[in-house]
């Protein structure tokens, strides 16, 4: 039988470890809200297809055409530009003409944020505005790795991001994250003339390999995958 002073420990542990868990799951909606409403600042990095910014405590350890890998305070974060996706909006009449159907009520849906558990942690949803005006939809999941470190899993309309940090600065590379894929300027005309459909799935499907071999050399292994996994003919 435990005595009641185990007990009374056991349960302050338990508190405890909620607390901290509601903390961080606040701090990273605060965080994912204020990377929305701040301005985007100027684009400083441009590459062949797209221009982003890259903030000044971020270095870059490696990049390839459509993904970079990036280091803040000794953290990797993969970010991965979504050709494929790009070339499925600017060749599908509908889908264009659908996404600027429901601009003007996405535009009213940009304070609307929603918090869910799921397996392994939890996700965040909400909508976020891109350079060029237009509003998408973005999820944000926070996935426990080991008692000290979390995954932070972004995807985004044209660029999704992975990193692995301390939870103790969780909201701050979830705020940087959602920064970086909004504060994102295309060359639509150039990916166009230069990459089919196929191509680009096979390019996004390479940047996918690389943020597994990127975290797999560190000592991680990424084993959940949020693309499609059907070929396009």
């Amino acid at each position: 039988m435990w005595s009641k002073k185990v007990i009374a420990v056991l349960l302050v542990l338990l508190l405890s470890g909620c607390a901290k868990a509601e903390t961080m799951e606040k701090q990273i909606r605060f965080a994912l809200n204020q990377a929305k409403e701040d301005p985007y600042p100027a684009i400083n990095q441009q590459k062949q297809y797209y221009g982003y910014y890259l903030p000044p405590d971020i270095g870059r350890r490696k990049s390839t055409l459509f993904s970079e890998v990036l280091v803040k305070d000794g953290y990797t974060i993969v970010m991965n530009f979504k050709s494929r996706a790009v070339i499925e909006a600017a060749t599908s009449s509908s889908q264009r003409e659908a996404q600027e159907v429901e601009q003007e009520v996405l535009k009213e849906l940009l304070g609307h944020a929603s918090y869910e558990t799921i397996e392994g942690g939890y996700a965040f949803s909400g909508y976020y505005q891109m350079l060029d005006g237009f509003v998408y939809p973005f999820t944000c999941k926070v996935l426990e790795n080991d008692a000290d470190t979390v995954a932070i899993a972004l995807e985004t309309q044209y660029m999704d991001g992975f990193t692995i940090v301390d939870r103790s600065c969780a909201d701050q590379y979830a705020r940087v994250m959602l920064k970086m894929a909004g504060a994102l300027k295309i060359e639509e005309e150039r990916l166009l003339a230069d990459f089919s459909l196929y191509d680009a799935y096979r390019s996004d499907e390479e940047s996918d390999v690389q943020m597994r071999d990127t975290f797999d050399e560190e000592g991680y292994l990424i084993d959940f995958d949020h693309r499609e996994t059907d070929t396009p003919d």
